[in-house]
């Protein structure tokens, strides 16, 4: 199949060996980019752009910068030229205007900032900081700043792509190939000696073999150690002692940090995984390379381990690859969480590190009783989502499971009132909510 290189932008000068794209009249390709980009995946080999993402507010700059990632080919580049917030405040803070002839009209250094910040109908401008974080949230990464005279894209060798003065940048959709036999983590936060020997028990039953079981113990007591020490797989356990403890949600997060796999299989410490479950997630993510996360359908069991209800309601009736945009657009459209507890998902730790400050934080901030849903909203920013049909995790309720907390319950409905308008803020929620089904697998 044939890839072609764009150059993106209303008025750029022409690149030699790539088809202009624009609204514009005499654009090689003359399309509304609001729609999307009408390419199918990976098949595009280079994205120049310039004259266009300062046009687009932020909500559709990211939309914009997630499509970008979904056409371009392995190991292809995306570049960006834009104005240079950075540049423009530090002109700002000199207490300077524009010296040029043609500015003198210009009367004092705010009156500039607003016009080169508004001029000809911009909406976003960007810093450097600001495009990388966004270019992140898209699930590009690789970020490098340039020059208009370089890049890392051979057919603009010897080729000036952006003006001087602008913010360039260039960056990956980076999502590599996994290995034949990846390195699974399968992560346990434990504070709950009570359950905590049956979670155990099934990390180390895995079918897969190429795992670690890392436990990050929250408890009081020792009682954890010495369920570890007692097993008869503790030589395969990694034992990490939290001192303070630092509760669920940064020992999840010391977790994914402290793990050594490509992939992560969180495992909360009262429920349990089915003997096949990372073998199952693994073939699920190689066989979607673009997916950054893996979600499954699970029982439901009580506080003796009796199976009481297998669950129905999910986002799909068969094992699929799902637009990862659509899921989280959908989530937030209906406001229920189909895809699970973390212990009935499996995601890449390079997703996972981008976040910050925790790995169930959104847009900078903790999101206490839709911790979960801020997870898998970050990683479907970033990339596909596979979801298998497979039973193959069990999730038990009992009375002292967190979320039979009333307090939670509004900490809950904030947060969930929190990730829908910073989720359509950032790009999660555009105009159609349907789910799309990208393919079977």
């Amino acid at each position: 199949m044939t890839q072609h290189f764009l150059n993106i932008g209303a008025g750029n000068a022409a690149l030699a060996g790539f088809a202009s794209v624009s609204q514009a009249p005499g654009a090689d390709l003359q399309l509304d980019l609001s729609q999307g980009l009408p390419f199918a995946d990976h098949s595009i080999a280079g994205i120049h752009c310039q004259n266009h993402l300062e046009y687009l507010s932020q909500e559709q700059g990211l939309l914009f910068l997630r499509e970008c990632r979904r056409v371009l080919a392995r190991g292809a580049i995306l570049r960006v030229a834009t104005p240079d917030l950075g540049a423009m405040l530090a002109t700002f803070a000199a207490q300077s205007a524009p010296g040029a002839p043609e500015h003198q009209w210009i009367n004092n250094p705010a009156e500039a900032l607003n016009l080169q910040m508004r001029m000809e109908g911009r909406q976003w401008t960007y810093s450097a900081q600001d495009l990388q974080r966004a270019a992140m949230l898209a699930g590009l990464d690789s970020a490098v700043r340039r020059q208009p005279g370089e890049s890392g894209m051979a057919p603009l060798a010897g080729q000036v792509a952006g003006a001087p003065g602008q913010l360039i940048m260039e960056f990956l959709p980076c999502k590599p190939v996994l290995d034949a036999q990846p390195l699974v983590s399968i992560v346990i936060p434990g504070y709950r000696a009570r359950y905590f020997e049956a979670a155990l028990s099934s990390a180390l039953a895995q079918t897969y073999a190429h795992t670690e079981i890392l436990v990050l113990d929250d408890s009081g007591d020792g009682d954890i150690r010495q369920l570890i020490e007692a097993s008869a797989g503790a030589g395969r356990v990694r034992y990490l002692k939290n001192t303070p403890p630092l509760g669920e949600v940064k020992s999840l997060t010391r977790g994914i940090h402290e793990a050594r796999g490509e992939l992560i299989k969180p495992l909360y410490d009262d429920d349990v995984l089915l003997p096949h479950c990372v073998e199952r997630m693994v073939q699920g993510m190689q066989a979607c390379p673009d997916a950054a996360l893996a979600i499954s359908r699970r029982y439901t069991i009580n506080a003796a381990g009796e199976r009481f209800e297998e669950q129905l309601l999910a986002v799909a009736n068969a094992s699929c690859e799902i637009s990862g945009l659509s899921l989280a657009a959908f989530t937030l459209a209906t406001g229920r969480n189909f895809i699970g507890p973390p212990s009935s998902v499996m995601l890449r730790r390079a997703d996972a590190l981008t976040m910050a400050p925790s790995v169930m934080s959104f847009s900078g901030f903790e999101t206490k009783g839709a911790g979960d849903v801020a997870l898998y909203l970050h990683m479907l920013g970033r990339g596909e989502c596979v979801f298998l049909a497979d039973l193959l995790s069990e999730f038990r309720v009992h009375d002292n499971h967190t979320s039979s907390d009333p307090a939670i319950f509004a900490h809950e409905r904030n947060s969930w009132m929190f990730l829908k308008h910073h989720g359509r803020r950032l790009g999660l929620m555009p105009a159609d909510t349907n789910l799309k089904i990208k393919r079977g697998i």
